[in-house]
């Protein structure tokens, strides 16, 4: 959806945010490691789309030439943490 030209990738990127951050909270009160576990997973499942397409928001924001500057930078701000 976030190709679309309709919904381009902010609504998308809002959205996800908000349920990420949503969910947390059963993370945080999770009463059993199994609960913890489903919950993490939800979230980091949730919380994809922004890796996903990290990159090409990346790339839309530089010219072609400059792209790889803004893809290194990004690509090592995401591994770091």
């Amino acid at each position: 959806m976030s190709e679309m030209p309709f919904f381009g990738r902010m609504p998308i990127y809002i959205i996800t945010l908000i349920a990420f951050v949503a969910l947390q909270l059963p993370v945080i009160y999770a009463k059993n490691i199994g609960m913890l576990l489903a919950f993490r997973f939800i979230t980091g499942f949730i919380g994809s789309p922004v890796l996903a397409t990290g990159g090409a928001s990346i790339a839309d924001m530089y010219e072609p030439k400059n792209q790889v500057y803004g893809i290194a930078v990004w690509g090592e701000y995401s591994a770091s943490t």
